[in-house]
This record gives C-alpha cells, sequence and structure tokens, in this order.
C-alpha cells in the first residue's frame, strides 16, 4: 500500500473533516467497499441466520466475522443510498445486525445487545419483529431492568398475537409473567404463566412447556407452595431431559435443589445443585454457573463450612459481574453479607447488606429488597439501633404481605416480635411470636419455627408462664436438631440458659 493510497488521522476531528469532504454518492460507494472488503478478509459474506420465527428455535454459532458485525452493519447502513436502498441491501444490514446482535448476548454485552434487537425490529418483517422485540426484552431482563423488559414483552405480544404458530406469543407471555414476578405482582404472573402453559400445549411446544412449567414452580416455590413447586419441576426436569435439552437440565436441577434446601433435605440439595453445576459448564452456561456456585455456598454456609462459602460465593460474584447480572450481583453479596454478620463483623455485614439492597432497588425485585431489609434490622438490633431495626422490618414486613410471601412475613414478624422483647414490650412481642409462628407452620419453615418457638419461650419466661415456656423451649429446640440450624441451636440454648439464671430456675432440658 502507496502513501498516496493510505491514510492515517492522528485526531478525529481531522479524519471527520475528511469524511465530510467526499460527496454523499461517493461516501455511500467507499462505505460498500469497505464492506466488501471486510467480507473478502473472512472469506465472503457468512449464510443467512434462519427467520427468528423459525419453528425450530435456532442456535446460534458464532463466526469470528461476527467480532466486527456490529461495524459492518453500519457500513451496510450507509451505503444503502449507493444500493438504492433495494431489498436485497436491506437483507445485508438485517444480516449483520442479527448478528451483532446475537454476538452481543452470547458475549453478555446487553446493553448493546438491547439496542441491537431494536433497531432489527425496524427492519424485520412483521413476521419477526414481535420476536426481535421479545429478545430485547430479555436483554434488558438480563441487564436488571425488568420494567422496560415489561414494556417490550408487551409490545411484542401485540406484534404476535393472532398469528398461526402460537410458539413465540406463548414465549413473550413466560417472560412477561418472569418481569411481573420479578417485581412483585406475583399473582398476575402466576396467571399468565398458566396461559403460556395452555399455548405451548395447543402447540404442541415440548421444550416452551418445560421452561414455563419450571417458572410456574418458581412461583411455587416463591410462594411457599412446596409440594407443588417439586411436583412442576419434576414435570419440568422430565420433559426437558426428553426433548435433550441439556442446559434447561441444569437450571431445572438447580431450583429443584432449592426446595429440597427448604424442605431441610440438605444433603440430597446439595447433590442436586453440584449436577446442576456440572451441566451449566458443560454447556458452557456461565451466567447459570454463577447462580449454581452461589447456591452452593449458601448450603456450604448452613452446614458449617464457612471457607468453602466465601471461596465459592465470591467465584459466583466474580462471575455475575462478568455477565453483567445485576441480579446475581447482588445476591451473592447477600451471601457475603450474611458470612459476615454471623462472623460478628457488623459493619462489614452492614455496609455489603446495604450494597445489596440499592442493586435489588436498581433492579426493582421486591422479595430480595424485602429480606434486605430484614437483615439490615437485624445487624442494627445487634448494634443497639433498635428503634431504625424496627422501622426496616415493618417496611420489610409490609413488602412481604405486598407481594404474597407468606414465608417472609414469618421472618418479619419473628425479627419484629424479637425488638418488640427488646424494648421492654413482652406483651406485644407475645402476640407479633404468635403470628410468625402460625405462618412458619402454615409454610412448612421447620427451622424458622425452631428459632421462633425458642425465643418465644423466652418471652413466656419474662411474663411469668415459665411451664408454657419449658415447654415451648423444648418443642422448638427439636426442632433445631439438624445441621442447617446449629448455629442457631446454639444460641438458643445460650439465650434459655441466661434467661433461666435471670429467672432463679433450673435451665430446661431439651
Amino acid at each position: 500500500m502507496t502513501a498516496e493510497s493510505a491514510y492515517l488521522f492522528r485526531h478525529a476531528l481531522l479524519r471527520d473533516a475528511a469524511y465530510q469532504l467526499q460527496l454523499p454518492g461517493e461516501r455511500s460507494r467507499l462505505h460498500g467497499v469497505a464492506l466488501g472488503a471486510m467480507e473478502a478478509n473472512f472469506g465472503g459474506r457468512p449464510e443467512g441466520l434462519p427467520p427468528l420465527d423459525a419453528k425450530d428455535r435456532p442456535i446460534y454459532r458464532p463466526l469470528p466475522i461476527d467480532s466486527f458485525a456490529r461495524e459492518m452493519s453500519e457500513h451496510a447502513r450507509l451505503a444503502l443510498p449507493e444500493a438504492g436502498e433495494g431489498r436485497a441491501a436491506l437483507e445485508v444490514r438485517a444480516l449483520y445486525v442479527r448478528r451483532a446482535a446475537e454476538f452481543a448476548h452470547h458475549s453478555h454485552r446487553h446493553e448493546e445487545a438491547t439496542r441491537l434487537w431494536l433497531e432489527l425490529a425496524k427492519l424485520a418483517g412483521d413476521s419477526s419483529r414481535g420476536e426481535a422485540l421479545r429478545r430485547a426484552g430479555l436483554a434488558e431482563f438480563s441487564r436488571g431492568q425488568p420494567r422496560n423488559a415489561e414494556r417490550l414483552f408487551r409490545e411484542a405480544l401485540v406484534a404476535l398475537r393472532n398469528r398461526p404458530d402460537r410458539r413465540a406469543e406463548a414465549a413473550a407471555l413466560s417472560n412477561l409473567a418472569v418481569a411481573c414476578t420479578h417485581v412483585g405482582r406475583v399473582e398476575e404472573g402466576e396467571g399468565l404463566f398458566e396461559k403460556a402453559l395452555e399455548l405451548h400445549r395447543e402447540a404442541a411446544d415440548r421444550g416452551g412447556e418445560g421452561i414455563t412449567l419450571g417458572n410456574l414452580a418458581n412461583v411455587y416455590h416463591d410462594t411457599d407452595r412446596l409440594d407443588l413447586a417439586e411436583r412442576c419441576f419434576q414435570r419440568s426436569l422430565a420433559t426437558r431431559r426428553e426433548i435433550g435439552d441439556r442446559r434447561g437440565e441444569g437450571v431445572t436441577l438447580g431450583n429443584l435443589a432449592l426446595v429440597y434446601r427448604a424442605r431441610g433435605r440438605l444433603e440430597e440439595a446439595e447433590a442436586m445443585q453440584t449436577q446442576s453445576l456440572a451441566i451449566r459448564r458443560e454447556v458452557g452456561d456461565r451466567a447459570g454457573e454463577g447462580i449454581a456456585l452461589e447456591n452452593l455456598a449458601t448450603l456450604y454456609r448452613e452446614t458449617g463450612r464457612i471457607e468453602e462459602s466465601e471461596r465459592a460465593c465470591r467465584t459466583a460474584l466474580g462471575i455475575h459481574r462478568e455477565v453483567g447480572s445485576r441480579t446475581g450481583e447482588g445476591s451473592s453479596l447477600a451471601v457475603l453479607a450474611d458470612l459476615a454478620y454471623e462472623h460478628g463483623n457488623l459493619d462489614l455485614a452492614r455496609r455489603t447488606y446495604g450494597e445489596a439492597l440499592d442493586i435489588h432497588r436498581e433492579v426493582g425485585h421486591r422479595r430480595a429488597e424485602a429480606f434486605e431489609l430484614g437483615n439490615l434490622a437485624c445487624v442494627l438490633r445487634e448494634s443497639g439501633r433498635t428503634r431504625e431495626a424496627r422501622e426496616l422490618c415493618e417496611r420489610a414486613l409490609a413488602i412481604h404481605s405486598e407481594i404474597g410471601n407468606r414465608r417472609g412475613q414469618g421472618v418479619a414478624l419473628g425479627t419484629l416480635a424479637r425488638l418488640l422483647f427488646d424494648e421492654g414490650l413482652p406483651e406485644l412481642a407475645e402476640r407479633e411470636y404468635r403470628r410468625a409462628l402460625d405462618l412458619d407452620r402454615l409454610t412448612g419453615s421447620t427451622r424458622m419455627e425452631g428459632v421462633h418457638s425458642c425465643e418465644y419461650a423466652l418471652c413466656l419466661l419474662l411474663i411469668g408462664r415459665a411451664g408454657e415456656a419449658a415447654e415451648t423451649w423444648k418443642r422448638g429446640f427439636g426442632l433445631l436438631a439438624n445441621p442447617r440450624a446449629g448455629r442457631e441451636a446454639k444460641n438458643a440454648r445460650l439465650a434459655m440458659d441466661a434467661a433461666c439464671a435471670r429467672a432463679g430456675i433450673v435451665p430446661f432440658a431439651p
């Protein structure tokens, strides 16, 4: 290449001035030349991808050219006046916008993916526009913007309704349901999942049916209908294995492990979560790998393996940040805050819970926001800031009540009762403990029933009902006789011994 045919600009203003000196037609021609040269460098133009609304969901396989697809789509756009805006020229531009969008999603560049899917929606015909909008919604959800995602899913549904093939409409309904439940509109989300499930079955779409069954099971888990959740996850798992969906199998195994954990079946939960992690690594599901590691970190913490827990959680946090999952980042920070709290590092716990809370609010994750408010209340209580703790606890309780999370309501009521007890209001504390215990039993939350029973016994002892206190404490302590509740059992024993000493009576026997 000679000096007369190659130019290097040291300043962007000089480059832009030289560019603007070219006549519009010549600029368009040069963009076409640049596009052709780039294609030649990669051995020619890649074949077109299957339509977005293809009956068999297209699987994206990255090519070396895709690293430059976004730039090439711009060359194609700017070359269009020279090409006469013809159908063939628009198809070339759409090809590279599509490849750039797929590559951005594959590379976890969610904001860029959103822009590209929306650009493709403008270029696509009626048949593909709705699916492009749905993909844009998925990208927004992945970057922690559920409300933007909801808007795009609703736009996609308008474009997809009344089409002969109902599968894409069903997928958009299921995605919309996920966004609704994420921001706390659980009842609405559950109804949408049920409608989506009907459409998937109507269209004989086994893959979509398996996905939606899993999503519906998540709602059952989060609203403490564990029997329904377990059955629904089992059906989802069978469907995904039937059709050879390994990635979906890994997702469902990890979610089913959460049900086992909630039931106190910790060995089964850990084995299943470990299997989920292996599958997610096998299929290259990096985001799923972070989720599985975080869930394992929680199980390690609950079974006393603190170093393993912190190591797994920090690895998960790094992955969440790598793939741009703000929701996952907030969740992992909360686990690290739990570890700091259990080690008595209250300042670190408060800061880390605060970071997690900020992220939960940013991404609109109401359920997680409520739990973090409750956790912060516990930290403030330990720091002697009882009034502030009570305010946070009441806010947590309001959110749990609003979104129908009865298990969370039980946890928050127990914390509120403990705070009332600390403030010297045992009669009020007794009332809240009774409400908490009713919810613990209703939701099958054995560990929390044990914790709240032991604390309630302290309250009964203080107001002079020693016989009832002894029976309540014995029953609660028995519920804590499992590895997951080792820390709570130790604390209950110490608290009761101290309370009996103050009352001048013999410590209660387990």
